[in-house]
């Protein structure tokens, strides 16, 4: 029987602990954003709200354990009768790779790479599906408060996989704020 519940959970406990105390820096990082599907008639544009950690590993690479979920806005699927089809949530935790470095002072531009595991919920009440997903993007960080405090804004492609294929493909265009604090002292 697949839980996919443990797999971040060991990930975490196995790798990133470990990590993170030999690393030094971290984030705490929540953000809320855009979500739009691609090429899907049937998915409704919606809201993706967020928190992650990001984990400094050396100069220019993060990791980023993170957890968000995606509300696709309710629709009227009778046009103007009183049958409303909720929209479908998509919940997923998982893990980015970020590269980046400072342009600037006060800018620091990155790229990034991640899998995760994500739950389906259709809006209608259909079945609830678990699945792999990957994601792509870039983003900049921007310093509001120097070396603590920063503005961060992204776009990012997610794919969420079905069966040997790519079955939903969605654009989040996200913005949050990030805390660095030090984890030795």
């Amino acid at each position: 029987m697949f839980r996919p519940r443990l797999i971040p959970t060991a990930l975490c406990i196995v790798v990133i602990l470990p990590l993170s105390v030999a690393a030094g820096y971290a984030s705490a990082n929540a953000y809320v954003g855009y979500y739009a599907p691609v090429i899907q008639p049937d998915a409704q544009a919606g809201v993706v709200t967020g928190v992650s950690s990001r984990i400094k590993i050396v100069a220019t690479l993060y990791i980023e354990p993170y957890f968000f979920q995606i509300r696709e806005t309710d629709r009227d699927v009778t046009n103007g009768g009183a049958r409303i089809h909720r929209g479908t949530t998509i919940t997923s935790i998982g893990g980015n790779a970020i590269v980046g470095t400072w342009l600037t002072e006060l800018a620091r531009p990155y790229a990034l790479v991640g899998i995760g595991l994500v739950r389906v919920r259709p809006g209608g009440g259909g079945n609830i599906s678990n699945r792999f997903c990957s994601n792509w993007g870039a983003g900049v960080e921007y310093s509001l408060l120097p070396t603590r405090l920063f503005l961060d804004l992204s776009a990012r492609l997610l794919l969420i996989h079905w069966e040997g294929s790519i079955g939903m493909k969605s654009i989040l265009i996200i913005g949050g704020l990030s805390w660095y604090f030090k984890l030795n002292r």
